[in-house]
């Protein structure tokens, strides 16, 4: 158990950790699509909702609480303590990254900023922060103002297309003026690392940002049935996807960059009583000694390789691990081909990339046989 910053009163209401008898409460607005219309994760299974709850005071690096008015849980808080991303030597335990959800039936009472004022407060007064970051999709305008009035300002923005979200920040001290500096380089490599710190270095953080929707699983599970025999997946994550594979029987191997997401991705098969083949690599270069009757590169995996030269690194060691006779399945957004940089004289590969990536998601997504048989 941690010591943390709650309870807390403050604008009226009672900010505290979580208890068993709020879970009922939490779920009832959670997954309501009025209020998660602008969420990454739209939807939480109702076990995996009570299990995250009730790790929180176990887990040193978060600090969520629930919110209640007048002796109702009307909203929830999430505040994450992660390393300095981007500062000399990442310091270890500096920066905290906040977010809320609010009860619609109490919309328009002031509850969503008392709450990200609070957060603030519990990051910098009771926690000893020295900044926090909160991400606010552009057009939700609600949201937007919510963290003005709570004293935040709009930071740098990532790459158009790969961030959707635009981040917020909040600071104390030389922190937030090196923030500026650093966010006023556009468009640079440096610019994305700090978004990837932030979202990769806390595997926690990541699987409520990023959940996985059991019919995505399903399909790369049936699709594993079909193909038979053994499975890798590049930029394995968690391992949302592959765990549910191997589950299945399947001799599974997990490429992934961030050793955050590997320690994760372990504990969960460890959980679950699953062998899975964890491996620390980059999808560029890759050696697993080894062919494979299905590679997986699932969801937005691929995005992360911005030039031509990265993805035809990647396809190659993929042919080489890769059994001819076997389908592969790879999937990908294409909303982001975009913002892939034009060509130059210099650079004509980016015309390559630009038209590859539909290619891969529109093709290789598809098995050489249909899916036909849902799973239950």
């Amino acid at each position: 158990m941690h010591e943390g910053p709650w309870p807390m009163r403050r604008d009226g209401l009672l900010f505290r950790e979580a208890v068993a008898s709020d879970i009922e409460a939490l779920q009832a607005f959670r997954n309501d699509p009025g209020v998660n219309h602008f969420m990454v994760r739209t939807f939480v299974d109702p076990d995996d909702l009570r299990r995250e709850w009730l790790a929180v005071p176990s887990n040193p690096t978060d600090y969520s609480c629930v919110v209640e008015l007048d002796g109702r849980v009307v909203a929830m808080g999430f505040l994450d303590v992660v390393d300095g991303p981007g500062q000399p030597g990442r310091p270890t335990g500096t920066d905290g990254v906040i977010g809320y959800i609010v009860d619609p039936r109490v919309a328009g009472r002031g509850v969503g900023t008392a709450t990200a004022r609070a957060l603030l407060c519990a990051a910098f007064d009771g926690l000893g922060l020295r900044r926090v970051t909160a991400a606010a999709n552009a057009d939700n305008i609600a949201s937007v103002a919510v963290l003005q009035r709570a004293g935040m300002r709009r930071g740098a923005r990532g790459p158009q297309g790969l961030v959707a979200p635009d981040p917020w920040l909040a600071g104390r001290g030389g922190v937030c003026a090196a923030r500026r500096g650093v966010g006023a380089v556009p468009r640079s490599g440096m610019e994305r690392d700090l978004m990837s710190e932030q979202f990769y270095s806390d595997a926690t953080l990541y699987d409520r940002l990023f959940p996985g929707r059991e019919q995505a699983v399903d399909f790369y599970r049936t699709e594993a049935d079909q193909q038979g025999g053994s499975v890798p997946e590049l930029g394995s994550g968690t391992g949302r996807k592959l765990i549910p594979i191997a589950s299945d029987g399947h001799p599974c191997a997990g490429l992934e960059l961030s050793p955050h997401m590997l320690a994760e991705a372990r504990r969960k098969a460890d959980e679950r009583g699953v062998d899975v083949e964890w491996v620390q690599g980059d999808m560029r270069e890759f050696d697993l000694d080894r062919t494979f009757d299905l590679v997986l590169i699932a969801a937005n995996s691929l995005l992360h390789l911005l030039e031509a030269e990265d993805l035809v690194r990647c396809f190659r060691s993929v042919r080489r691990h890769w059994r001819p006779e076997r389908g592969s399945a790879s999937t990908c957004s294409t909303r982001a081909c975009t913002c892939l940089p034009e060509p130059t004289a210099r650079d004509a590969g980016a015309t390559r990339c630009r038209s590859w990536i539909p290619i891969v998601a529109s093709c290789m997504s598809m098995s050489r046989r249909p899916t036909t048989r849902p799973r239950r």
